[in-house]
């Protein structure tokens, strides 16, 4: 086995020892040396040995195919079903729900295009919920293709034709009407739950079990869900509670098949059995290996052997970035090609009126050498740029966090990991299988490549082989019930059951996988959760907001403001809503759904009145969170950071974005969206309020027109995103793939590709594009949000310079819009995944 440099570095050995001097143990004392790592034993070699050459990709033998991927002859838009879709569609038109499971790329959105239009035909409504706002506007973007004004969108910064027949929606808000205004789902038949194994999400998954338990008796529920080994017992809880059949349709093989490999330094691509030989050797034979920090190596051979475009994943923003313009050197574009992709990259640019800023000029510079990169932490219009450049094709290599995996339909010929651990707020660990098989799952294009390849870099002397060998080839986890009803969702549930309320545990997924896994003799003992569900309610009669069973004015008004419900009506009962002028009232909202990451600071703000707001925040919540503290409550009530406070006086001064980057080290993404989620929350403050608070809601609407301007107004990147592309980007792109498509495939491509012109007019195409039939490759969401966090800084926050955003701002509409145009979602509970 050839020896490598130690440590990442190149040339030799380590450096010297702290504190110099004497030998090392082992080394001999007179005469000689011990030879340095990275040398040959004789110590004569004054560079590493070579490297070994990585061998050729051979790919797998074909398999025939099962009979599962054999489409029959029922079809639907033109195209062959497969026998998973025929069977969702039987249930569908038998009256069941369903729950469908299968893999990503395997086609399972068709069942929901066939709900949708056979709704429409017998002149029923649809409710389609998505777990994160990225997915949310695409299938808003891709329905309105094809249905036009028959769709709308309701998400925490738009709403759009709250009265369409299909209404796209976040599940905090499909959730809280069923609580506030069922009678506004009375024409909906079908409600699409879509990545429905979402309910197992630590801080949102209690959204999508009320959404399934409270949902009207007549509404039939379609879900889609990735592979999940518990999908029956899924389906045997909804039909527990809600007394109907849920037909389950799985399908196992993905129609386009993975080939898994590892990276292993000096090794190159090699067989998990054989990295698990290396793994288990003695450590004093894996410690001399060669590391690599790098996946660069990896692409280099990626690039060889004609594996590209690859989608690489890194768990860090910074690494993200690093490795874009390291990788920058490379030529993967011809000067046609390069042309090509600035053309499309300008048009965008011009499209969405973005501002010539450096971060614009860097992603371009990328683009011009087809390489570029995506997380949380970029502007929500840059990361739209970005992925509508690598739906066509002209990105080569994208280095993004696994963000990028939730949802949004960009497959490519190969994924690489660029290690196989993570953060996971506590320490160092190895992903889990579903995540993995999430991410894997963008590797293959459909009509395009036979097999996707999913190669992962392994490091000899860290990784464990118990770890590496439950990632690659482990099944993925099951979906466990996160049940956790927040102080909004106890209130709103209190209005109308009272005591009996502590009874909503008994219908619950936790509950029932309670009793499926507990002996008998445990059966009758208090569960976690309801000990947790009654002291919560404990401490809202203690803080008033319950007393002698009813709701008090203090908790009607906190049931409306979920996420931070606590806060607002704190606030509101201090008098500071009504006492504290515009800027300083602007300022304490934004402190409220701030939430800082670890190494973000800002210039602290000269006003003696964030102060004194300090001061009073804290004194309005400590009775609240020390109530909490006895309880046992874990996490606590979090308290308003005004940290951002410097850059928001500049914002309301009209300053540009660019302005604030030499006041603080928060990202452009991060300032954008904790403006969004101030927003979101004075929409959800204003509903709330009473009608004689005339003044109030007369100054937290002139609060969001103040904030909600350029980079911040998400209903104005929706709907220039809509828009037509301009002829040039259109027409150079269609040639492009024309031209770049026969270069790479010599197989028919779908009548509508995965990563086409179509693509680029209309946003990434998602798996409700055509080709679902014969599935295009649709990676599957995943999300979060009710919580203070999004789904992409849930994500990142597995490293220490991870995405964090505030709050589930999916209740709230555009703030420009008037009460009356907020449709029946507004002003309900509940914050989006995204917070952009």
């Amino acid at each position: 086995m050839p020896r490598g440099a130690s440590g990442g570095q190149r040339g030799g050995g380590r450096g010297p020892r702290k504190g110099g001097g004497g030998p090392r143990r082992g080394q001999p004392r007179h005469g000689g040396s011990r030879p340095r790592r990275g040398q040959g034993r004789q110590g004569d070699a004054e560079q590493p040995a070579p490297r070994h050459e990585p061998e050729a990709y051979r790919p797998p033998p074909p398999e025939p195919r099962p009979s599962e991927l054999i489409p029959t002859d029922r079809t639907f838009q033109g195209l062959n079903l497969y026998p998973f879709q025929v069977a969702a569609i039987d249930a569908i038109e038998a009256g069941h729900s369903v729950l469908v499971s299968a893999p990503t790329g395997a086609g399972k959105t068709l069942v929901a295009d066939y709900a949708v239009e056979t709704a429409f035909k017998r002149g029923w409504r649809v409710v389609y919920t998505a777990p994160i706002k990225a997915l949310s506007n695409q299938k808003y973007r891709d329905y309105r293709a094809l249905h036009g004004d028959q769709v709308g969108i309701m998400t925490g910064d738009v709403t759009i034709h709250p009265d369409a027949d299909l209404l796209i929606m976040t599940t905090e808000v499909f959730r809280n009407t069923l609580f506030d205004e069922p009678e506004r789902l009375s024409e909906f038949r079908f409600v699409i739950h879509d990545e429905v194994h979402y309910l197992d999400d630590p801080d949102r998954g209690t959204v999508w079990e009320e959404s399934i338990i409270h949902a009207p008796p007549e509404m039939r529920i379609v879900g889609l869900s990735a592979t999940v080994p518990n999908v029956r017992e899924l389906a045997a809880w909804m039909e527990s509670v809600r007394g109907e059949d849920v037909t389950v349709v799985e399908m196992i093989q993905r129609p386009v098949p993975l080939d898994h490999l590892t990276w292993v330094p000096d090794l190159g691509p090699v067989r998990l059995k054989d990295a698990l030989g290396v793994l288990r050797r003695p450590f004093h034979e894996r410690r001399d290996m060669r590391r690599e920090r790098s996946p660069s190596r990896m692409i280099d051979w990626l690039e060889r052997e004609k594996l590209l475009p690859a989608l690489c994943f890194a768990f860090s923003r910074k690494e993200c970035e690093r490795l874009a313009v390291e990788n920058q050197r490379r030529r993967l574009l011809t000067d046609d090609e390069s042309s090509r992709v600035l053309s499309i990259f300008d048009g965008l640019t011009d499209r969405f009126d973005c501002p010539r800023t450096p971060a614009i000029a860097r992603l371009r510079a990328l683009a011009a050498a087809g390489v570029g990169y995506h997380h949380a932490g970029m502007l929500p219009v840059h990361k739209e740029i970005v992925e509508r450049l690598f739906t066509s094709g002209l990105v080569r290599v994208l280095f993004a966090t696994e963000t990028f995996a939730l949802g949004i339909n960009m497959p490519a010929r190969a994924v690489a990991f660029a290690m196989l651990r993570k953060f996971n707020g506590e320490k160092m660990d190895y992903m889990r299988c579903r995540d993995y098989g999430q991410m894997a799952g963008r590797a293959g294009r459909q009509g395009m490549d036979d097999h996707g390849l999913v190669i992962s870099m392994v490091d000899p002397r860290m990784d464990k082989p118990h770890g590496v060998q439950r990632v690659l080839s482990g099944k993925p986890e099951p979906v466990v019930s996160r049940w956790n009803p927040d102080y909004g969702t106890l209130l709103s549930q209190y209005r109308h059951m009272g005591e009996r309320v502590l009874e909503t545990y008994q219908r619950s997924f936790a509950r029932f996988q309670r009793l499926q896994h507990v002996s008998e003799n445990k059966r009758d003992r208090t569960s976690m959760e309801e000990r947790l569900l009654a002291a919560r309610l404990r401490i809202l009669k203690r803080a008033g907001y319950v007393e002698d069973g009813q709701v008090t004015d203090r908790g009607q008004f906190a049931a409306r403001v979920n996420g931070y419900e606590i806060q607002a009506a704190e606030w509101r009962e201090a008098g500071l809503l009504a006492d504290l002028d515009e800027i300083h009232l602007a300022a304490l909202l934004l402190a409220t759904v701030y939430e800082p990451r670890r190494e973000h600071g800002s210039e602290p703000v000269r006003d003696k009145r964030i102060g004194t707001l300090v001061t009073e925040t804290l004194r309005l919540l400590t009775p609240f969170r020390t109530a909490e503290w006895e309880e046992s409550i874990g996490e606590m009530t979090p308290l308003p950071d005004f940290g951002l406070t410097s850059v928001l006086y500049r914002w309301l001064d009209g300053r540009p974005l660019t302005d604030m980057e030499e006041i603080t080290s928060v990202g452009e993404g991060d300032v954008v969206r904790s403006f969004r989620l101030m927003i979101q929350l004075c929409r959800q403050i204003r509903k709330a309020l009473p009608a004689d608070e005339k003044d109030v809601r007369a100054r937290i609407n002139r609060v969001m027109d103040r904030v909600n301007r350029d980079e911040v107004d998400a209903r104005r990147q929706l709907e220039l995103g809509g828009e037509e592309d301009a002829a040039s980007g259109r027409d150079s792109l269609e040639d492009l793939v024309e031209a770049d498509g026969a270069d790479r495939a010599e197989k028919t491509e779908p009548s509508e590709p995965t990563w086409g012109p179509s693509a680029v007019r209309a946003a990434p195409p998602s798996d409700t594009t055509r080709s679902d039939a014969r599935p295009s490759d649709e990676p599957s969401a995943d999300g979060r949000g009710a919580d203070k966090r999004s789904d992409d800084e849930r994500s990142e926050r597995e490293r220490s310079d991870d995405d964090v955003t505030a709050g589930d701002p999916s209740s709230r509409t555009d703030p420009a819009s008037s009460d009356e145009d907020d449709g029946f979602g507004a002003g309900i509970p509940g914050l989006d995944a995204d917070g952009n």
